[in-house]
């Protein structure tokens, strides 16, 4: 509701018979001015008197930092725990520093037990009796519970925000004794880190220790289990692996090395008995040509040739020389021949020697392969028993490397908080707060005072309920001017499109062409209504009814399209504007798919003349002007679009404005100065006369306009 609406609002207002004026109350309070001045004083010097005897507090602060990452001292692979960022674990760890086992260290170390504000001693005395005989005689509590309990109350542990920082707070008498149990608080949650780690690297030892003689017990067993397999089954192992399973796999590669060697002196022997088988010389061999020896002969052969052509040429065939000569070349050429020969012989005494080689061990091969096969399960179980045993070793030396460990994490602690701001002795007292105690006490006794006089003046809580909204004195009771009965078919809207429709299709059918006895009271209902309106209407300008209604569901929209659609099937040329921003029922119904391209101006009359539709049957035009949020416009932008609506205006007879429910949609007051009729809406048996006041007093017309109350949803027979 904006500032024009609440003021109208303000102009209607009296207050109720018997109740008193603002200014009545003002002069009221001025007469016992001096008195609530006293009492505001009075409450205030209690405030002071109150500080002087209340014992001040003292609050040290401190701070540690939760590291989430656990320290690991020893190995990467020892059991930590793991660090964790869950904010469970984080909580769990504050919740920890203000648990007892942590406050009575502190106070044990800071000695509370003997401090008097920690563990006050029992004294005897009346209120104890008193106290005794009427609760019961209770215990004596020891006085490390009491200083636990009292050291509670005055610590408070919090997380700062997203981090892992916690704020340690205690409050005590002595500035000092703050800060002193503040800084021990964090100490000994470090310490209890500590000895916590320290005792859980003792027990995982220990744990050890007892598992470490039974493991060495079960490694024995199986080694002593694969021994006794082995020389049960005769398997003999050299460098890892089975003794026969070695040689076999030797004399494969033996006997692929001698098979080769085989076919090369067959080979070498085949190709010298066909050269020789040829009628080739021997000579031509490729071993003749590499031999050293024969070699060195045919040089000597072609030496002494030389010399027997030499003496050849000089002496005759039968001299001795000559004859030396070729004694000696005959000699060179057997000896040549001899040791061809026995390279020949060498070379079949290699193939032969070769060949038996591989038959031997061909023969060998075949019995030990004969004996692997043999061996064979037996070598599947030796595995699995060699498997056994080397996983109770390495058991066994985990074992021993995590005792190891364990021993050494037991004697290397750090806790993973560390003290960022340790607790300093606080300068000044945090409590009591000298100034919000004063302004309580004051404002206390002021309140008091004000109470207390209107108490007196006889004033009653009613005064205080505030003015009735009403109009009486200005505007009469409003009159009815008809009645429109129910509905119940269901059908689709003529000429507005294919949008779908519930009350309002039935309202136009049963307008146009009912004839259910319930449509033909529908439409008389309609047509009265329309008549009596159209009876007051001036001839020398168009008539504007503004339809509102105080409560939901009053139907304002349908009723405006009925009584617009009677008149333009009457032959006048009507208009519907649509005002209701809060619920633009008709807007939705027949203009649900506009499309606005250009902004409008308010007050053009072009602009607004292009959102109508027009229904083919009666000719009746809808404008939606609900569409926008009239409620957001702003004085001047009322002003230009009640211009516009005035200039739309001269082209019909007659204009019906759906208003809505003005109490929370005043949205419709931007046209209500364009209205020549006003008519108030309400549903059959809901009609509040104070409410239809409060109504019209809002739209802020002339009383003569409101031409009175229409109920729709009725079950009387409508008026002829």
């Amino acid at each position: 509701m904006d500032a024009a609406v609440a003021s109208r609002l303000a102009a209607h207002r009296t207050q109720p018979p018997g109740g008193h004026e603002l200014g009545s109350l003002l002069r009221i309070l001025r007469r016992s001015l001096g008195s609530i001045i006293l009492t505001t004083i009075a409450g205030a010097a209690l405030g002071v008197a109150y500080l002087a005897l209340a014992k001040p507090q003292f609050t040290a602060t401190s701070a540690m930092f939760l590291d989430p990452q656990r320290k690991r001292i020893v190995s990467e692979d020892l059991p930590q725990g793991g660090g964790s960022n869950d904010v469970a674990l984080f909580e769990s760890q504050v919740a920890i520093i203000g648990s007892d086992t942590i406050l009575r260290r502190v106070v044990m170390s800071e000695g509370l037990i003997t401090d008097e504000e920690f563990a006050p001693p029992q004294r005897d005395g009346i209120l104890r009796s008193l106290r005794e005989r009427v609760l019961g005689a209770r215990p004596p509590v020891e006085p490390t519970l009491l200083a636990i309990d009292q050291l509670a109350k005055k610590l408070r542990v919090r997380r700062a925000q997203n981090t892992y920082v916690v704020t340690v707070d205690v409050t005590t008498a002595s500035a000092v004794k703050s800060a002193s149990i503040a800084n021990a608080i964090l100490k000994a949650f470090q310490d209890d880190q500590a000895t916590a780690k320290s005792d859980s690297a003792a027990r995982a030892n220990a744990m050890i220790d007892g598992r470490i003689d039974e493991i060495r017990e079960k490694v024995r067993a199986a080694e002593l289990r694969a021994d006794a397999f082995k020389r049960e089954n005769r398997l003999v192992t050299s460098e890892g692996g089975m003794l026969n399973e070695q040689q076999l796999t030797k004399l494969n590669t033996e006997l692929v090395t001698m098979r080769t060697q085989v076919a090369a002196a067959k080979a070498k022997l085949d190709e010298m008995q066909a050269t020789i088988r040829r009628g080739v010389s021997p000579e031509a061999l490729p071993e003749a040509m590499t031999s050293p020896v024969v070699q060195r002969l045919r040089d000597q052969v072609a030496s002494a040739a030389r010399r027997e052509a030499s003496l050849s040429s000089q002496l005759g065939a039968r001299h001795p020389a000559m004859a030396d000569a070729q004694a000696q070349l005959t000699s060179l050429r057997f000896q040549i021949t001899a040791e061809l020969q026995r390279i020949a012989a060498q070379a079949q005494n290699e193939f032969q020697i070769a060949s038996n080689r591989e038959a031997e061990i061909v023969s060998t091969l075949r019995g030990l392969e004969t004996e692997v096969a043999s061996t064979t399960t037996a070598q599947i179980k030796l595995r699995e028993l060699d498997r056994e045993a080397d996983a109770s070793r390495e058991i066994l030396r985990t074992f021993l490397a995590r005792q190891k460990e364990t021993q050494e994490q037991q004697n290397l602690q750090v806790a993973d908080a560390r003290v960022i701001t340790p607790a300093a002795v606080p300068s000044k007292p945090s409590a009591p707060n000298v100034p919000l105690v004063l302004a309580f006490s004051a404002l206390s006794g002021l309140a008091l005072a004000v109470l207390r006089t209107l108490l007196s003046a006889g004033l009653t809580p009613s005064v205080l309920s505030g003015p009735r909204l009403t109009l009486e004195g200005q505007l009469g009771p409003l009159r009815s001017i008809g009645s429109l009965p129910r509905l119940v078919r269901m059908g689709r809207l003529p000429g507005f499109g294919s949008a779908p429709a519930i009350s309002a299709t039935d309202m136009m059918q049963a307008l146009v062409e009912g004839q259910r006895p319930s449509d033909l009271a529908f439409r008389r209902g309609v047509q009265s209504v329309a008549g009596r309106l159209r009876a007051i209407d001036r001839k020398d300008v168009p008539q504007i009814v503004l339809l509102v209604a105080g409560k939901r569901k009053a139907g304002t929209s349908m009723s405006a399209l009925c009584i617009a659609y009677a008149r333009a099937m009457g032959g006048e040329k009507a208009l519907l504007i649509d005002a209701a921003s809060a619920e633009p029922t008709l807007s939705t119904l027949f203009a649900g798919d506009l499309v606005q391209d250009q902004p409008c101006v308010l007050d053009s009359k072009e602009h607004l003349l292009a959102l109508t539709t027009r229904d083919t049957k009666s000719g009746l035009v809808f404008l939606p002007m609900a569409l926008a949020d009239l409620n957001a416009l702003t004085p001047t932008q009322r002003e230009r679009l009640s211009a516009g609506v005035a200039k739309v205006a001269q082209d019909f007879n007659v204009i019906v404005i759906d208003g809505g429910t003005l109490l929370e949609d005043p949205g419709a007051t931007a046209l209500a100065a364009l209205a020549t009729a006003v008519v108030v809406v309400s549903r059959a048996g809901t009609y509040d006369e104070a409410e239809a006041q409060d109504v019209v007093a809002i739209l802020g017309v002339d009383p003569a306009r409101v031409v009175g109350v229409l109920e729709t949803m009725s079950d009387a027979k409508p008026a002829e």
